[in-house]
C-alpha cells in the first residue's frame, strides 16, 4: 500500500448525532488512494501556526469513485475536531496513509463477531460493507454499545443490512436507554 501524501475535497458532510458527523472525501491530488477495510488516516492540518497530525478510521470500503468517508466526534475542548465540523463541501485535506493492520483476513472464519462502541464503529461499518459486496458471506454478529438511542450510528444501515442478509445480526445496546427501550 502506497502511505503517499495526499489531497482530498469534501464532498458532502451531515449530522449523524448532535456530536457527530459523516464526511464524504473525494482524492483530488491524481493519486490512486486504495486501502483495507479497517485502516486509518493520519490527517496534517495547520492551528495556529503549528502542524498538528490526527490518525481518523476510514468509515467506508474502497468505492470506485476514488472516495472515502471519516466518522468523528465533536470534541468539546478539541482543536481539530472543530476544525474539521467547520469544513464545508469543496473544502481540501491534506492527509497520509493508509495504515494500520486492522482488517479482515482471508480465509474468513465461518461465524464473525465485531463490537464496537461510538465512532469505533468507522473500520467496523468498511469491513460490514466489504463483506456484503461478495457473493457468499459468513455469519455475523455486530453488538455495537452506545450510551442512548440517538447514538446508533447507521442504524438504518445496519438494520437495512440485517433484513436483506439473514446471516447479519445487528445487536444494539444502550448504557442509559430511555423507559421505552427493548
Amino acid at each position: 500500500m502506497n502511505h503517499s501524501r495526499h489531497e482530498a475535497f469534501l464532498r458532502n458532510v451531515w449530522h449523524t448525532n448532535e456530536r457527530t458527523k459523516h464526511f464524504q472525501f473525494q482524492i483530488s491530488n491524481g493519486h490512486r488512494f486504495e486501502f483495507r477495510p479497517g485502516q486509518f488516516i493520519s490527517l496534517d492540518i495547520e492551528l495556529d501556526g503549528k502542524k498538528v497530525r490526527r490518525a481518523y478510521s476510514i468509515a467506508s470500503a474502497p468505492r470506485g469513485d476514488n472516495g472515502f468517508d471519516l466518522c468523528l466526534n465533536m470534541l468539546p475542548a478539541g482543536r481539530v475536531s472543530s476544525w474539521l465540523f467547520n469544513l464545508k463541501p469543496g473544502d481540501r485535506i491534506g492527509f497520509s496513509g493508509p495504515f494500520g493492520f486492522f482488517a479482515l483476513h482471508e480465509p474468513l472464519d465461518p461465524v464473525l463477531a465485531f463490537i464496537a462502541t461510538g465512532t469505533g464503529i468507522a473500520p467496523i461499518r468498511a469491513m460490514l460493507q466489504q463483506l456484503y459486496s461478495r457473493p457468499h458471506q459468513p455469519e455475523v454478529w455486530l453488538i455495537f454499545g452506545v450510551r442512548q438511542e440517538c447514538d446508533i450510528l447507521y442504524r438504518e444501515e445496519f438494520e437495512k443490512m440485517a433484513a436483506g442478509h439473514p446471516n447479519f445480526h445487528f445487536v444494539p445496546t444502550l448504557s442509559r436507554p430511555d423507559a421505552g427501550w427493548t
